[in-house]
């Protein structure tokens, strides 16, 4: 025949196998037939289906897992996130005291330093709402840089 894909467009059960079969999966199939005269057409029908199916090439790949490292340091990235979340919601709703006294010079440097190195990259998990009165110093930090722009 020269075909290389299978031709799944000829039955239901191959469009259901369709992806075990196309990727590189180990695949098990088993045909139930009977020896009843009155089930040969469904017997001949699933062994056709058989030949057909082994006449596919099947290539299996390992899986691959990430590394132990990978995982956790995606964990705890999501557990900042969530707590940050948490935080700002606080904030948000008023479950957190608010803090109204000014910043020390060197936590102005501290949040100084954040944005430009924020503005350096881009990444926005530099900017982390820590509280209100944090969030107000950043955006006039931002404001700072920008009116030194111009």
């Amino acid at each position: 025949e020269g075909r290389t894909n299978p031709p799944f467009r000829h039955s239901k059960l191959s469009h259901l196998l369709k992806p075990c079969i196309v990727e590189t999966h180990e695949t098990v199939l088993i045909a139930n037939i009977r020896p009843e005269a009155e089930n040969i057409e469904e017997t001949m029908s699933s062994l056709r289906f058989v030949e057909r199916s082994i006449a596919i090439p099947v290539s299996v790949s390992p899986r691959t897992h990430p590394s132990h490292d990978v995982v956790i340091s995606k964990l705890q990235s999501e557990v900042a996130m969530l707590r940050d979340e948490l935080s700002a919601q606080s904030i948000l709703f008023g479950r957190a005291a608010f803090d109204n006294d000014p910043f020390t010079e060197t936590e102005v440097e501290r949040v100084r330093d954040t944005v430009t190195e924020y503005l350096l990259c881009g990444d926005p998990k530099l900017l982390k709402i820590q509280s209100i009165r944090y969030t107000m110093e950043m955006f006039h930090q931002l404001r700072l840089k920008y009116m030194e722009l111009e």
